[in-house]
């Protein structure tokens, strides 16, 4: 099993004491959403960052509050997306007008970041790029027997060491840093949201639990991994 699968097992592991520890209170109900979005952080975390932040047993996690502060913001009220609305032909120029902003933010960051750290910290977005800066930053200058099999890793396997090496076939730092970020934040409520989505399909429909059910009962011989599960 690659290092990747493991890293999302010892997450998924946390999850299923957690509602162990749950179902022993005899809690009758509870927002497993919650549980959800804890889980996908961590395996983030633990996959882009190489970071063990212990997230799903502490309520107050610094990660968790300021991601879904970033959410706090509603995207269809933004000027871009409601101009795209109006004058959908408009679009591409607004894609591109996106990821110039990302790379001017990325540049304001690292002046905001140098000048005005209290101001880095209160801003959510720009607190998650500054942890990204400084997990890459750290990651670039330890010793190479220290590297994580770990996204952040391959990335920075790919990236270019000098500044005339960046090509089609190498990245530069900041495309990494800029990646790196784009995942977090991606990868955050999409895929907290569709699991939660799924133990509510589950719930109200009652045929196809029962067939889960058979499926995963036939797999507890063979033993339940990624490979395995794949195939339900």
């Amino acid at each position: 099993m690659s290092t990747g699968r493991l890293l999302v097992d010892q997450c998924v592991d946390a999850l299923m004491k957690k509602l162990t520890e749950i179902s022993e209170e005899n809690t009758k109900e509870f927002n497993i959403y919650l549980l959800y979005r804890r889980l996908t952080m961590d395996v983030i975390c633990h996959y882009a960052f190489g970071l063990d932040t212990g997230m799903q047993n502490a309520i107050r996690n610094e990660f968790m509050i300021k991601a879904d502060a970033c959410f706090d913001q509603r995207v269809e009220t933004l000027l871009l997306t409601e101009l795209s609305y109006l004058m959908p032909w408009i679009t591409p120029i607004l894609v591109l007008l996106t990821r110039s902003q990302l790379w001017l933010g990325q540049f304001l960051h690292r002046i905001a970041r140098t000048l005005f750290h209290n101001i880095v910290d209160s801003v959510p977005t720009m607190w998650l790029q500054s942890k990204v800066d400084g997990t890459i930053d750290a990651r670039t200058t330890a010793s190479k027997t220290a590297t994580r099999n770990d996204l952040l890793q391959l990335l920075l396997d790919a990236a270019a060491t000098d500044e005339s090496d960046v090509g089609e076939n190498r990245l530069h730092i900041d495309e990494v840093k800029i990646n790196v970020f784009l995942f977090t934040i991606a990868d955050y409520e999409t895929t907290s949201t569709a699991m939660a989505y799924c133990p509510y399909i589950l719930a109200t429909k009652y045929e196809d639990q029962q067939k889960l059910q058979g499926e995963v009962d036939e797999l507890k011989e063979r033993g339940i991994n990624y490979d395995s599960v794949t195939k339900l």
